[in-house]
């Protein structure tokens, strides 16, 4: 008897792990939509020029980067996170009618 329930509870096991590599998962194991992958590519994307930017503010407050090179890659790293902005903002569509772009706590008075 103990073989068999050992037998039945390493099939099922068997199962459920090759359920979705073999296609046989229900709903809840379908791929993310394209468009949901992408702006998560996007959001990393922005994610990294952020911190670029951060990163040579403080090589250039420290001395490492001369004015020139400083000033022409803080604008080449902004222009691609405002490229990255756009085209998050262009992903994510437009938002509901009449809806305020800045919510209320962050606006400065």
């Amino acid at each position: 008897m103990i073989p068999f329930a050992i037998a039945a509870v390493l099939g099922a096991t068997t199962f459920w792990v090759l359920a979705p590599l073999l296609g046989w998962a229900g709903e809840e194991a379908e791929a993310p939509e394209p468009a949901a992958e992408e702006q998560e590519r996007l959001l990393a994307v922005r994610r990294e020029l952020l911190s670029s930017i951060k990163d040579l503010d403080m090589e250039h407050q420290v001395g490492k980067l001369s004015p020139e090179d400083y000033q022409e890659t803080r604008e080449r790293l902004t222009r691609e996170a405002v490229a990255v902005l756009r085209r998050i903002d262009e992903e994510a569509g437009p938002g509901p009618r009449g809806a305020d772009p800045v919510p209320e706590d962050s606006r400065s008075d």
